[in-house]
């Protein structure tokens, strides 16, 4: 090979290199950048984690409040809210009174 070769090759790989170096710099400042991006998502991710425990606790908690009624526990009564209607619809006094004197039947007849 003549020097003017190797000049030319020796000037190529430099520029190579160079090219080589500036990617591997850009590299490590979009690792850099990529680093810091993970450890904010890691500590938003341990947050999200903490609250969804908190609020499942709560959730727990709550439910547990909501099944509790004056048959279950020393809540009175009257902290047991209303009550769905039930099945059989209820006939007046009175008309029960009249069925059973008379045996009439009464089908339907509400209060």
């Amino acid at each position: 090979m003549k020097d003017s070769e190797l000049i030319q090759a020796f000037e190529a790989l430099q520029q190579e290199h160079h090219c080589l170096r500036t990617a591997y710099e850009g590299q490590q400042q979009e690792n850099t950048v990529l680093r810091k991006e993970l450890a904010v998502a890691q500590e938003q991710l341990a947050i999200a984690r903490e609250v969804f425990a908190q609020l499942t606790a709560r959730i727990e908690r709550l439910e547990g409040q909501l099944s509790k009624d004056s048959h279950n526990s020393s809540k009175p009564p009257s902290s047991d809210g209303p009550k769905a209607p039930s099945a059989h619809p209820r006939v007046c006094a009175a008309r029960v009174a009249s069925r059973a004197v008379g045996n009439q039947v009464i089908r339907g007849t509400r209060c």
